[in-house]
C-alpha cells in the first residue's frame, strides 16, 4: 500500500502529465488512425495497405521518424513539468525521496510508451487479420519492438536532461543534440571523407569501409528506425539501446536525487554541464562554418583545410559558451 505522501506525490506527477501523456498517444496512433479520415471505404484500404507495406519493408536509417523526436520532448516533460511549475523545492522538503518521486515520473513515462504500443500492436494485427493477412505476425511484432526499443532510448536521454536543466525548450535542445549525435558524428566522417577523395592521394583506400563506418554510426542513434537492420547489425544495436536507455535512468535518477535546493531554479544546476553543452555547440558550428568556407578551397587542400576549420571553430565555440555561461550565473547569483 502507497503512504498518503506517495498517493498525493503520483496524483500530482498524473495531473501534470496527463495531457502530454495523451498528446504522446496521439503522435504514436496517429498514422494508423488518419485512414479513418478517408471519404471511402477504397481509400480507407489503400492506405492501410501501404503502412502494412512499411511495416514488411522497414523504412531506411535516414528517414525522419517525427515520433521519435517527441520521444525526446516527452522525457524532458516527464521531469521537467516539475522544474516548471515551481513545485520542486516543496517536494524535496517535504517526507517523499527524490528517487521515489523520479521512480513515479519513470513509470509514468515508460508507461504511456510501453501501454500505447501494446494496444496499437493488437490494433494493428487486427487490422492486418481483417485484410486478409497481408503481413505476417511476426513481422508486425518484430517492428512494433523495435518501435518500443527506439522510443525508450529516445526518451530516456530526454528525461536525463529535464531533471536537471531548469529550461524546458533549452534541455529539449540539449537532449536532442546528444541524442543525433551518432547521426551528426557519422555526417561528419562523410564530409570529411568526401573533401579527402576529392584531392588526388594514391594511397586513398575505396569508400567501402567509410560508408560501412557511417550506416554503423547511424544504428547506434536513438532517433534512427531499426526497421532494416538485421543480423549481428540488430543484435549489437539492440543491446547498446538497452545500455544506453539504462545509463540515462540512472544518471538522471543520480543527478536529480543529489541536485542541491539552492540551485533547483538554475538553468544549469551543475556548473560541469557547461563543457558538454559548450562543446555540442561547438561541434555544431564547427561543421557549418567548415562546410561554408570550403566551398572555393583547392581540391588538393580540401581535407587539411576542412579538419583544421572545424577543430578551431569548435574549441572557440566551446569556450566562449563556456565563459558566457559562467559570466551569466555569476551575474544572477550577486543579483540576488
Amino acid at each position: 500500500m502507497l503512504s498518503p505522501s506517495r498517493k498525493a506525490a503520483m496524483f500530482r506527477a498524473w495531473r501534470s502529465l496527463r495531457w502530454w501523456m495523451l498528446l504522446t498517444l496521439v503522435f504514436l496512433w496517429g498514422d494508423w488512425l488518419l485512414p479513418w479520415m478517408q471519404m471511402d471505404k477504397n481509400g480507407i484500404i489503400t492506405v492501410f495497405t501501404q503502412q502494412l507495406h512499411v511495416v514488411a519493408v522497414g523504412r531506411p536509417a535516414y528517414v525522419v521518424d517525427w515520433t521519435l523526436l517527441w520521444a525526446v520532448i516527452f522525457g524532458v516533460l516527464t521531469m521537467g513539468q516539475q522544474h516548471h511549475q515551481g513545485g520542486l523545492v516543496s517536494l524535496f522538503a517535504g517526507p517523499m525521496r527524490r528517487r521515489d518521486l523520479y521512480d513515479m515520473h519513470v513509470l509514468l513515462g515508460v508507461g504511456t510508451l510501453w501501454v500505447g504500443y501494446a494496444l496499437l500492436t493488437m490494433y494493428v494485427l487486427l487490422v492486418n487479420q481483417h485484410l486478409g493477412g497481408l503481413v505476417e505476425p511476426g513481422k508486425i511484432l518484430s517492428f512494433m519492438g523495435r518501435q518500443v526499443l527506439n522510443h525508450t532510448a529516445a526518451w530516456a536521454v530526454g528525461l536525463a536532461a529535464g531533471a536537471i536543466i531548469t529550461p524546458v525548450p533549452l534541455a529539449s535542445f540539449c537532449a536532442l543534440g546528444v541524442a543525433a549525435f551518432p547521426l551528426y558524428l557519422s555526417g561528419f566522417v562523410g564530409l570529411l571523407w568526401a573533401r579527402w577523395e576529392q584531392a588526388p592521394h594514391p594511397f586513398a583506400p575505396g569508400f567501402g569501409w567509410v560508408n560501412a563506418l557511417m550506416s554503423a554510426l547511424q544504428w547506434f542513434a536513438p532517433l534512427t528506425p531499426l526497421d532494416v537492420a538485421h543480423g549481428t547489425v540488430l543484435r549489437v544495436t539492440i543491446l547498446w539501446l538497452v545500455l544506453w536507455s539504462v545509463f540515462w535512468y540512472a544518471m538522471g535518477r543520480r543527478w536529480f536525487d543529489r541536485l542541491p535546493l539552492e540551485h533547483a531554479g538554475e538553468v544549469f544546476p551543475y556548473p560541469v554541464l557547461w563543457h558538454p553543452f559548450g562543446l555540442g555547440l561547438g561541434m555544431l558550428a564547427g561543421t557549418v562554418t567548415s562546410i561554408l568556407l570550403t566551398q572555393a578551397t583547392p581540391p588538393r587542400q580540401l581535407f587539411v583545410t576542412t579538419l583544421l576549420i572545424w577543430l578551431v571553430t569548435t574549441l572557440l565555440v566551446w569556450q566562449l559558451t563556456v565563459r558566457v555561461t559562467r559570466r551569466l550565473e555569476r551575474r544572477r547569483a550577486s543579483g540576488e
